[in-house]
């Protein structure tokens, strides 16, 4: 029979919290891995008269080995598409949790409804989620909890007053978090990475599974760039991106001098300001004549950098490219649909040029 999540009841948030609710709800939200805490607050659910609330808590108790999809309840699926990647419906799945619940005045180690994003519940049911790293805790919650390793695709984004990988020892918790074992696409989105942190990153051993790694609005340096692709990480890849990070002309030396890679077939470079005179270089490394799939959207490439894609006959093997919202002229555009080396690869964006 589906449990219909009644988060709040008509009635309860038109009440304060009692001071043993604040408690029950308090260690929820502290141990959100601790499936004792739920079931008492489960029992005080139904005491207070919510049997419905409390049954929905102690399902989602009992379906936790639900973790592979064809075995979730339709009705679950349903949930989770809504809470995918953490849109705002997420904090309206939290475990039969209130979800405006926020304790007075919260000491330093107690998650208020803003950093709840951890919640067991998402962790149980989803094979992906994002997460806002607001705070060291946030971070160090996510990392502790064993439903992480239930996850596949995980999307980390900084805020403006925190970065998850500023301070290299926080890079080297995550990259030593066991529960990272499956994790097959990671993306940072808005994060400061230093070099220590870089280093970290690729040298974690239950990242070994790894097959997409995204970076959208990262900042690193020249080095730690270096310290990226010269990885043992890059090679295992199927997808590699890289959104609004500016590209550094020292990164073209490096691109220049890897070989090429056959599993890694998907790379992005999209609003990285690459000029057409570094544009021309780059499409020479061999990094990119593996390809199928490369995106250069809303870059400067000009009519240089079309003239070097269509006479590289490497590219035969390419597949699709996108090069929309760049600098060609209607030279470049006839240049590349001309290419005998380009007839069966998807040309997108030609006709949205700048």
């Amino acid at each position: 029979m589906p449990f219909i999540p009644r988060v709040i009841s008509e009635d309860f948030d038109r009440h304060p919290f009692s001071e043993d609710e604040k408690s029950l709800l308090r260690g929820c939200l502290e141990y959100p891995w601790d499936d004792a805490r739920f079931l008492i607050y489960s029992d005080w659910v139904e005491e207070n008269g919510e049997q419905d609330r409390a049954e929905f808590i102690r399902e989602q108790i009992r379906t936790k080995s639900w973790i592979v999809p064809e075995h979730i309840p339709e009705f679950v699926r349903e949930w989770a598409k809504k809470i995918h990647f953490g849109e705002a419906a997420l904090y309206q799945f939290h475990k039969g949790l209130p979800i405006d619940f926020n304790l007075n005045n919260p000491t330093p180690d107690t998650p208020t409804e803003q950093t709840e994003s951890w919640d067991r519940a998402f962790w149980d049911w989803c094979c992906s989620c994002s997460v806002s790293i607001i705070s060291p805790l946030v971070l160090s919650h996510i990392l502790k909890s064993p439903y992480l390793q239930n996850v596949m695709e995980l999307s980390l984004w900084g805020e403006d007053d925190y970065h998850a990988f500023t301070k290299p020892s926080e890079a080297k918790k995550f990259a030593s978090a066991q529960t990272l074992c499956n994790t097959r696409y990671l993306n940072l989105t808005s994060q400061k990475i230093p070099d220590e942190s870089m280093q970290y990153l690729v040298e974690s051993p239950h990242l070994e599974n790894l097959d997409k790694f995204h970076f959208a609005y990262c900042i690193m340096t020249t080095k730690g760039f270096q310290i990226l692709m010269r990885s043992m990480i890059i090679p295992r890849l199927t997808r590699l991106y890289f959104a609004g990070c500016s590209f550094r002309k020292d990164w073209l030396k490096t691109i220049s001098k890897l070989e090429a890679m056959p599993k890694l077939n998907d790379i992005l470079f999209d609003q990285c300001e690459i000029t057409d005179e570094i544009g021309c270089e780059l499409f020479k490394a061999p990094l990119f004549h593996s390809a199928t799939e490369l995106s250069f959207e809303d870059n400067e490439l000009g009519d240089k950098t079309a003239d070097v894609i269509a006479q590289t006959p490497a590219f035969i093997k390419l597949l699709k490219l996108n090069l929309n919202y760049n600098a060609l002229s209607e030279k470049g555009v006839h240049a590349l649909k001309q290419s005998p080396y380009l007839q069966n690869c998807e040309l997108v964006g030609l006709d949205f040029q700048k």
